[in-house]
């Protein structure tokens, strides 16, 4: 299973966590960041979103079963940062 955890830092030089995995995913893609996750979106190779999520109490993993193979962009919020990644579906 692979993890991905990146840190970055913010224009404030605040330093971020976040980690995803697995990647490639089969049917539930997870993921956490330092101050939680209250927006999740996926969006295929042409741009069209197909998920999109809305919790104010925070998600931590996403449905992905109903996706047909291929690559997709991930795109993640919480109150103050957005992190976008690359995920493959299998």
């Amino acid at each position: 299973m692979a993890i991905t955890v990146s840190r970055l830092v913010g224009l404030d030089g605040q330093t971020l966590a976040f980690a995803y995995y697995p990647n490639p995913v089969k049917d539930r893609l997870y993921f956490s960041a330092q101050d939680g996750i209250t927006n999740a979106e996926v969006f295929d190779i042409t741009g069209r979103r197909v998920i999109s999520l809305i919790d104010n109490d925070g998600i931590s993993s996403i449905d992905m079963s109903a996706l047909t193979q291929g690559t997709y962009m991930v795109r993640v919020k919480n109150q103050e940062h957005t992190m976008a990644f690359k995920m493959l579906k299998q």
